[in-house]
């Protein structure tokens, strides 16, 4: 499997590429606007399934071009149909809704296979999305290279934020962290840097013991 990160959009948002070298099949995650970029990544593959963390503008801006050149379908969660909506009509995005997914589901295109966590607080259907056997997260804005996209936003609610944050940090032993901006990072360095991972969160509770 081959990750791809695209940073696309004016706030430069995270797109990330799973693609199945097998079967040239792609998975394509937060795509945030039609550039040359993600065209020249998705170049040879196809594309069944585009996921959508949360439903903000500069993560789904490149959806439409997805859905149209490659007859994806978007996977989101219920909680932010109403965020696409209004960010269609805003913004004039053509947003297809797709399929809706919730804690503990499982996203798959060929051998790419992603566990569902919900994690609002940034969004009301934030999620993150788990690759277990690499240990990777796509944490979208719940969490950042030294920070987090926060729950002052729209959507935002601040003490559901705290409890994904603490639920993020309870996870055990080291993840690969690919955030929705900014650099990657890892578990290991937030746990030591983050001043919302170290500080500003009360003692972690394990909320899901058994999401990892």
């Amino acid at each position: 499997m081959k990750l791809t990160r695209v940073p696309l959009g004016p706030l430069k948002a995270n797109g990330y590429i799973l693609c199945c070298e097998d079967s040239k099949r792609a998975l394509v995650i937060d795509p945030g606007a039609e550039e040359a970029a993600l065209a020249e990544a998705l170049e040879g593959y196809t594309v069944p399934t585009v996921v959508a963390t949360h439903g903000h503008w500069d993560h789904v801006s490149g959806v439409p071009y997805v859905q149209r050149k490659f007859g994806a379908t978007l996977v989101v969660h219920y909680a932010e149909r109403a965020c696409l909506k209004r960010w269609s009509r805003e913004r004039g995005l053509d947003i297809k809704l797709g399929d809706f997914v919730g804690e503990g589901d499982v996203i798959e295109v060929g051998s790419v296979r992603l566990k569902v966590l919900h994690m609002p607080g940034h969004s009301p259907g934030h999620l993150v999305l788990m690759e277990r056997e690499k240990r990777w997260l796509f944490t979208g804005d719940l969490l950042l290279k030294g920070g987090t996209g926060g729950a002052n936003v729209m959507g935002g609610n601040p003490d559901d934020f705290v409890r994904s944050i603490n639920r993020l940090r309870a996870l055990e032993g080291d993840w690969a962290i690919y955030p929705g901006h900014f650099e990657p990072t890892t578990m290991a360095r937030e746990r030591q840097q983050n001043p919302y991972i170290k500080f500003r969160v009360k003692e972690a509770k394990a909320l899901d013991r058994g999401a990892a």
